[in-house]
């Protein structure tokens, strides 16, 4: 369960990136 849950924040954090980058283009 542990590792499903840092999957989750790891792809959470990418999101988090992408939106970032998008907001500055």
């Amino acid at each position: 369960m542990r590792l499903a849950y840092l999957i989750l924040t790891f792809l959470l954090i990418i999101i988090g990136a992408k939106a970032q980058v998008a907001m500055l283009q």
